[in-house]
């Protein structure tokens, strides 16, 4: 169990850091120091240095939000025993009930973590790495290699990307068919020696596609995800609008119905509604401004008022966890959003 929570805690938020510091901090803590060494000799001196620092800066917690962590690591270590063996659906419903719609993002984790997938050696590595790494590479490279990563870093290496290639790359990551094993490991093999990775490397089934393309690229930023999609639009306008079909933005929050958006309200911290409104169109905006409860639109004015100049990617970013928000209520069933254009859709 000790060795579960180090991993857990370590798969959660992504290959290129450890911010799981500080829950691993409340789970020390919380189970006192035997328990804690134990778990704590199953992680590296540099998280361990991390970890310890989360630890004494660590204020009273409360009990509810120690029970939460311990709750669903309980559910991440069970998940993993039904996945390894076999029972991914049985996994799959077990975290949907603790984790909503981050459920398959972490059984992909938990796959990674437990079997050898195909560039496996490339998790581990930040953006700018990867991007290094497939530097020079065909556009159809790059595709294969997209469509074996989880989805947060594929988006990070897509964004990295000249911009005159990013088009291209996501047009065949839309059309990737299932590659040839051999194909995949000649490459995977051709960036091992290139990496420095010595271990044995695997085949696997790509993950290529247009819906695949479109949840990519709702993890860019928005700068990125507009030129990508006028780009493909020069290149393939049918496959472009598929992607748009298929996307969900911050401006689609005006065909959302009511109850719908005051469900995301509810869950959305004022400042970052705040900070939404400050770089919103005006029917975005009053679409928000009309589904706020009274208390919730004087804290918002407050808010506002003390401001000041905002940097644009503070802006982007609160309109990005709204919009994260609002797909992680959807996969959980508490919302219905709408992507695309509506045509003569009425709100």
């Amino acid at each position: 169990m000790m060795d579960r929570v180090a991993t857990m805690a370590k798969q959660n938020d992504g290959p290129s850091f450890f911010p799981g510091a500080h829950r691993v901090a409340v789970v020390i803590a919380s189970l006192g120091t035997e328990v804690g060494a134990r778990i704590l000799g199953h992680f590296a001196p540099h998280e361990v240095e991390a970890i310890i620092r989360e630890v004494k800066d660590l204020n009273t917690v409360p009990i509810e939000e120690v029970k939460s962590l311990l709750t669903r690591f309980r559910d991440e270590a069970v998940a993993q025993s039904y996945a390894v063996a076999g029972g991914f659906e049985r996994a799959r419903d077990l975290l949907k009930k603790s984790h909503g719609g981050d459920a398959d993002k972490i059984l992909e984790q938990i796959m990674a973590a437990t079997v050898e997938v195909p560039f496996q050696f490339l998790r581990s590595r930040r953006p700018d790495q990867v991007l290094s790494y497939l530097a020079g590479e065909h556009a159809q490279v790059v595709a294969l290699v997209l469509s074996h990563l989880p989805l947060a870093l594929a988006a990070r290496v897509l964004e990295g990307l000249e911009s005159e290639t990013r088009a291209e790359v996501a047009g065949r990551f839309a059309k990737l068919e299932n590659a040839d094993p051999d194909v995949v490991a000649e490459v995977e093999q051709a960036l091992a020696r290139r990496v420095g990775y010595g271990g044995q490397v695997e085949t696997g089934q790509a993950k290529g596609g247009v819906k695949p393309l479109a949840e990519m690229l709702n993890n860019v930023g928005p700068d990125t995800e507009k030129g990508l999609l006028a780009d493909l639009e020069q290149i393939d306008p049918t496959l472009a609008a598929e992607v748009r079909d298929l996307m969900f933005v911050f401006d689609d929050l005006v065909h959302m119905d009511d109850r719908s958006m005051q469900e995301i309200l509810r869950v959305v911290d004022s400042r970052t509604v705040a900070l939404s409104l400050k770089d919103s169109n005006g029917k975005v905006r009053e679409k928000i401004e009309k589904n706020l409860s009274q208390r919730a639109a004087e804290d918002i004015t407050e808010i506002t008022g003390g401001l000041g100049p905002v940097r644009r990617t503070d802006l982007q970013a609160a309109q990005q966890e709204m919009v994260r928000i609002a797909r992680r209520l959807e996969e959980e069933g508490k919302v219905t959003l709408v992507r695309g254009d509506t045509g003569d859709f009425v709100a």
